[in-house]
């Protein structure tokens, strides 16, 4: 089941904003990650969770993130798990009833070898699927490095790990989408 997002849709219109960074959908599930831009700071960003239902989208929930957080730089949704970024931090939510809407949050990721205030860019992008998530941080060791780090769980509900940090070698950039 597909509904096209296009400028001319009025649904569409409200949901697409200059300050939307992120869209994931899975299903009749979609989150859309709004973080401000670098400037002005003091803008915290969000994800919309939106439900489609006869090709309409009925919005269902607002996570917001922290002050200057630019939470929602990307979002990745895959079947009841909702990985939500920001630089250096990574927050993941889990539905809370299975088909329900709304999401509640269970975990935050960091990069367990990042110094604080460190900008490798932790967060700038993610994936999940089953078990696995994915997060970017193309500026991990400087430009031209960069890595992604490999969490997993042993099933749904259970605490995610870092498993892994795969490295860019020679002209490979990791972590940019």
């Amino acid at each position: 089941h597909r509904t096209p997002l296009t400028k001319t849709d009025k649904i569409s219109t409200r949901l697409l904003t200059d300050m939307t960074r992120s869209i994931s959908i899975d299903g009749n599930t979609v989150a859309v990650g709004y973080s401000p831009p670098i400037y002005p700071f003091g803008q915290g960003g969000s994800v919309t969770i939106f439900d489609i239902q006869k090709e309409r989208f009925h919005k269902k929930q607002i996570i917001t993130g922290l002050f200057s957080s630019f939470f929602g730089l990307s979002v990745a949704l895959h079947k009841d798990d909702l990985v939500i970024g920001a630089p250096e931090e990574v927050y993941v939510y889990q539905r809370r009833s299975r088909g329900g809407h709304r999401f509640e949050r269970k975990q935050m990721l960091t990069a367990a070898n990042t110094k604080k205030g460190e900008m490798n860019l932790f967060g700038q992008n993610v994936a999940v699927q089953d078990n696995t998530i994915l997060v970017g941080a193309y500026l991990k060791d400087g430009p031209g490095g960069g890595s992604a780090y490999v969490f997993s769980r042993k099933e749904p509900g259970s605490k995610w790990m870092h498993e892994q940090e795969l490295k860019g070698e020679g002209d490979v950039v990791l972590g940019i989408q």
